[in-house]
């Protein structure tokens, strides 16, 4: 887990801009954190993980960026981030497939209580994001990582905006939340009669009948969608929806849950100890590989003691290098593809 990075320092001064809302960093990450956030990356390949920051103390936002691995989702292959949030007992996740930066995605639109409000993806220019209701500046904030987290709970109704602006004070975009969704508790509301896949293994599932399924329930339930065919080499079958505003978009995310949820998918099996020595084996010869390239990578502990580790601190000479300069990551590239 590393700590996530302060956008720009502004160079003007934003006191003008409401109050300033801090994003401290968060500290004293315990066990039951680790633990919930490896049980919220099933649909990921990981690459990272990313502590953002606090708001208050009680709200802490974690972020796992990685590749979408669920093949029954429409972004599988794509680039994908989850947004973890813990409020006290409460907890929350946010998984998409990664938008380009700069176009700022609201994030937990329903979920656990709407007494704050987060947006991620802004990219890494914005030195500060000024929160808008009604006209009024309320707060601003410096973002870590691309992300926000205000403190406040909006009301049905709130003309809802972020600015954001660059370490000059030019405005670089603006992101529209003015009607927030009700919250859901974290269940989603099925929609069935779409399909079953209920007595269907796992890896017999034909991805391209769930995804007409979903593109057939989010037409009837009002949201313009079609099969976006697959790009050898590039892209996956993905579902398209087109003529959304931006403020409908939590709604259609939720719809495309309960859609998928109506199917009745079975989960994904736990990977067998075969598949897990395999990933040990692999790491071993990445290691040995950047050792001969004149690269100081810390052995392989034993198979056991690798494997009994969290992820989080688990020996990966992937993770280990991919933190160095340019020509430690080229080599790791090289490694990779002799395998």
């Amino acid at each position: 887990m590393i700590q996530a990075q302060l956008g720009p320092e502004p160079e003007f001064d934003p006191s003008s801009l409401g109050e300033e809302q801090i994003l401290m960093p968060v500290e004293g990450i315990g066990l039951e954190h680790t633990a919930w956030i490896e049980t919220q990356e099933a649909n990921l390949d990981v690459t990272a993980r990313v502590a953002i920051g606090t708001v208050g103390g009680q709200t802490r936002l974690y972020a796992v960026a990685g590749t979408i691995a669920d093949p029954y989702l429409p972004s599988y292959g794509a680039p994908g981030y989850c947004h973890l949030l813990s409020i006290g007992t409460d907890r929350a996740s946010n998984c998409v497939a990664y938008d380009p930066p700069g176009n700022p995605t609201a994030l937990f639109v329903g979920s656990i209580g709407i007494d704050f409000l987060a947006w991620g993806h802004l990219g890494e220019d914005v030195s500060v994001a000024v929160l808008t209701v009604n006209d009024v500046a309320l707060a601003w904030q410096r973002p870590r990582d691309s992300t926000v987290v205000f403190s406040y709970a909006p009301q049905i109704g709130d003309q809802i905006e972020l600015t954001l602006l660059t370490s000059l004070g030019v405005e670089m975009g603006r992101s529209n939340r003015s009607r927030p969704a009700e919250p859901t508790g974290g269940y989603v509301e099925a929609i069935a009669g779409y399909g079953d896949f209920s007595s269907i293994a796992f890896d017999d599932i034909d991805t391209h009948q769930v995804n007409t399924f979903i593109v057939e329930c989010m037409n009837h339930e009002g949201f313009p969608a079609e099969l976006l065919p697959a790009q050898e080499g590039v892209a996956p079958e993905t579902i398209g929806l087109f003529d959304i505003a931006e403020r409908d978009w939590p709604a259609a995310n939720l719809t495309h849950a309960k859609c998928r949820a109506g199917l009745n998918l079975p989960t994904k099996p736990p990977r067998s100890a075969e598949e897990i020595r395999a990933e040990y084996d692999s790491l071993v010869e990445v290691q040995l590989c950047l050792a001969n390239l004149g690269f100081s990578i810390d052995p392989a502990p034993q198979f056991d003691q690798w494997a009994d580790s969290s992820p989080d601190t688990r020996w990966d000479p992937i993770r280990s290098v991919g933190m160095q300069n340019p020509t430690a990551q080229e080599a790791l590239e090289t490694c990779l593809d002799s395998q």
